[in-house]
């Protein structure tokens, strides 16, 4: 058998030894230089066939390794999040309790293929405050013209490419494009779709569109004269 040192300038050094063949058995040992003799052998490739067998430490390492794909869903699949306030409403918090909010399900996948309809409602990040996420309804799409609200400085607008129209349910108790203009899509973060807290109200989110005020694109034609702003 060989033993073959560590070159160390301490008293215990470790070393690991093998066969005459110089096959690695898997065995480790302590040598004491000054007493010149080995003074404890142990099997390190036993010690870790054992670690790794051990139950718990398989539970851990099985999720663990779960965590990215995990992570990777949450960015581009589904997940939960909470409605606060009151511009959307009565599709959520319908009623103006404080304490209590809409649970909904998120599409994070629509935020990639940007595959929007008008009449969905989505989240994404304050155009004037990006660490801020609020929840509106995409009222008109690019190349739509939009009848606009106050404080809208102008009273007709054509939405540009990449851009959307977006608004509250609740009109006049929100801060929405009739304030910040049309946003870029890349600033959606997800679609809300379903409903899911409370209870009595778990479903699927309204559909609303708002034709009266939209005057649709469809390819190089608009549909005019749709305008009802009496």
């Amino acid at each position: 058998m060989n033993v073959n040192m560590n070159k160390s300038g301490s008293t215990i050094t470790l070393c690991r030894l093998s066969s005459k063949k110089g096959n690695d058995n898997g065995l480790i040992c302590m040598y004491n230089k000054k007493e010149f003799r080995i003074t404890s052998v142990f099997n390190y490739q036993l010690q870790m066939t054992q670690f790794f067998s051990n139950t718990a430490v398989r539970t851990i390492l099985v999720t663990a390794s779960w965590i990215p794909v995990a992570i990777f869903c949450l960015d581009h699949g589904f997940t939960i999040g909470s409605i606060h306030g009151r511009s959307m409403q009565p599709t959520f918090n319908p009623d103006s309790n404080k304490l209590r909010h809409d649970i909904v399900l998120l599409n994070r996948a629509a935020a990639i293929t940007h595959k929007y309809k008008r009449g969905d409602v989505v989240t994404l990040y304050l155009p004037d405050d990006p660490d801020k996420i609020i929840a509106k309804r995409i009222i008109a799409l690019e190349g739509d013209t939009i009848f606009t609200l106050p404080p809208y400085s102008e009273k007709f607008l054509r939405i540009p490419k990449g851009y959307c129209w977006v608004e509250g349910d609740d009109t006049f108790h929100s801060k929405d494009s009739n304030t910040f203009g049309p946003v870029p899509l890349g600033l959606i973060r997800s679609k809300v779709t379903f409903i899911l807290w409370p209870f009595s109200r778990f479903g699927r989110v309204p559909h609303i569109e708002k034709p009266g005020r939209v005057s649709v694109f469809l390819g190089d034609v608009n549909l005019l004269n749709i305008f009802d702003v009496d």
